[in-house]
């Protein structure tokens, strides 16, 4: 089995949209995640250590109601930051933003 690892928090909230979460949302301390009615805290912290990491891990399994391996984790990829693509929508399909047609004379 392989190790977990440190995670910035960018690279976490990219997952949990993969796993099916919307947000992150503003909170009063901390901006949030949901899934289903459910909310899981985002700390601010620009990196989560492994034991933070695990904590929060635990919580989604707790809200998804089944385990994420390591394996699986580590394997979810973020939604693209490529020109021309944006988030997922709310039903999580990654759709591709259309450039409107604009004489480029500067008007």
């Amino acid at each position: 089995m392989s190790r977990w690892t440190l995670c910035e928090r960018s690279d976490f909230i990219r997952k949990l949209r993969r796993l099916g979460f919307d947000g992150p949302f503003t909170g009063t301390r901390h901006q949030f995640m949901v899934l289903s009615q459910k909310r899981l805290a985002v700390p601010s912290n620009s990196e989560y250590s492994v034991p933070q990491l695990r904590m929060m891990i635990r919580e989604v399994e707790a809200m998804m109601r089944r385990e994420v391996t390591w394996d699986e984790w580590n394997n979810l990829e973020g939604v693209s930051h490529h020109a021309g693509w944006c988030r997922a929508t709310p039903n999580h399909r990654l759709v591709r933003r259309v450039r409107s047609a604009q004489p480029a004379d500067g008007l």
